[in-house]
C-alpha cells in the first residue's frame, strides 16, 4: 500500500514464485522431503487401517510405535514451518506481509484424528469424558503454542497482521474452526465447543471463527453471545445461493460481529444492498486488475447508497 492510499498490486506466476521464494526454502529442502515422506508413510498406514487392521497395526506396526511416529513427524514439521516462516519474515520488509496460517481448532483436530464416527460416540458417552478432556487440553496448549510461535517469527507488516484466508487487522488474528459441530446438539456444544470458543477468542487481539454450513447455524445464537469474538466467516456450501445465506449474514451482523464473506463479483451488489457495509470484509476475484478497480468503484457507490438508507 502506498502512502497516497493507492494499492500496489502485482501478480506473480508460479515460475516467479518459485524463483523468488525458492532460495528461502532451499536450505531446508531435504528436511522437508524427509518430513513429507514420513508423514505420507504414516498417513498411508492409518488410511489403510480398516483394510489391514490386524497385520499392519497389531503385528507389523505396534499401535504405540505408530503414535510415536506421528508425534515425531508433527514436531518435525512444526520446527520446519517455524524456520521457513522466520526466513520469509527476514525477506519480507517493504515487499509483503507474512501471514499466519489458518489452524484447526482443538476439537476439530480431535475429530479428524479419531475419525468423525468414533469421536461423536465418545463425546456422547460419560465414561470417555476424562480422556477427551485430557486430549482437549493437550490440543489447546499445542494450538496456543503454534499460533504464538508463528506470529512471533512472522512479526508485523507496518502495524498490520495477516491471517489465512486473507484477513488483515491492526493486531494478531486468531482464525479457527470446529466444523464437526453440525453433528451435535446444544448440550454437547455447551460442554465441548463453547469453552473452546471462549478460550480461543481471548487468545489474541482478534478472534475470528469459521462457521461451516447451514447445519451448524443452530449454534449461532450462542456464539454471538461471546463478547471477545470479533467476527465470523459463514460459508454457505456448494449448491446454496447467496440469497439463501442472507438471513444468516444478517443474523451475524445484528449480533455485532465483523463478517468475512466470500462471493462472486456479480453478487457484491446484492450483499451491499441487503447488508450494512460497516464491518463487512468481502472477498471476491475478477479476471483482471482493470475490472477489479471498476468493481471497487461501483462498490463505493453501492455502500454509500445502502448507508444513506
Amino acid at each position: 500500500m502506498s502512502q497516497t492510499g493507492d494499492m500496489d498490486i502485482r501478480h506473480y506466476g508460479w515460475g516467479e514464485i518459485a524463483r523468488r521464494f525458492g532460495p528461502l526454502v532451499r536450505p531446508h529442502r531435504l528436511r522437508c522431503l524427509w518430513a513429507a515422506v514420513l508423514v505420507g508413510a504414516v498417513g498411508l498406514a492409518v488410511a489403510l487401517q480398516p483394510l489391514f487392521a490386524k497385520y499392519v497395526i497389531d503385528e507389523a506396526i505396534p499401535r504405540r510405535s505408530l503414535t510415536l511416529a506421528l508425534a515425531a513427524a508433527a514436531v518435525f514439521l512444526l520446527v520446519m514451518f517455524v524456520r521457513i516462516t522466520r526466513a520469509l519474515a527476514a525477506d519480507a520488509p517493504g515487499k509483503y506481509v507474512v501471514a499466519s496460517p489458518g489452524i484447526f481448532g482443538p476439537t476439530d483436530a480431535m475429530s479428524m484424528i479419531r475419525g468423525m464416527a468414533d469421536f461423536l460416540m465418545e463425546v456422547a458417552l460419560p465414561e470417555y469424558e476424562a480422556a477427551i478432556r485430557h486430549a482437549y487440553n493437550e490440543c489447546l496448549a499445542g494450538f496456543k503454542h503454534i499460533v504464538e510461535a508463528v506470529y512471533r517469527e512472522a512479526g508485523e507488516g507496518g502495524g498490520w497482521f495477516g491471517n489465512h484466508p486473507g484477513l488483515w487487522a491492526p493486531g494478531r488474528i486468531n482464525n479457527w474452526s470446529a466444523d464437526w459441530i453440525y453433528n451435535i446438539g446444544p448440550r454437547q456444544f455447551e460442554q465441548w465447543v463453547l469453552p473452546e470458543m471462549q478460550s480461543l477468542s481471548r487468545l489474541l487481539e482478534y478472534g475470528f471463527y469459521h462457521l461451516d454450513g447451514f447445519n451448524a447455524v443452530v449454534h449461532l445464537p450462542r456464539m454471538l453471545e461471546i463478547p471477545e469474538l470479533t467476527g465470523m466467516q459463514f460459508t454457505r456450501g456448494a449448491g446454496h445461493t447467496l440469497a439463501e445465506a442472507l438471513p444468516v449474514f444478517k443474523q451475524i451482523q445484528q449480533g455485532g460481529k465483523v463478517q468475512w464473506i466470500d462471493c462472486a463479483p456479480d453478487e457484491v451488489e446484492l450483499l451491499l444492498r441487503e447488508l450494512n457495509p460497516r464491518g463487512l470484509l468481502i472477498f471476491t476475484s475478477t479476471p483482471d486488475i482493470e475490472s477489479g478497480k471498476a468493481l471497487l468503484k461501483k462498490a463505493e457507490t453501492w455502500s454509500c447508497r445502502r448507508h444513506r438508507g
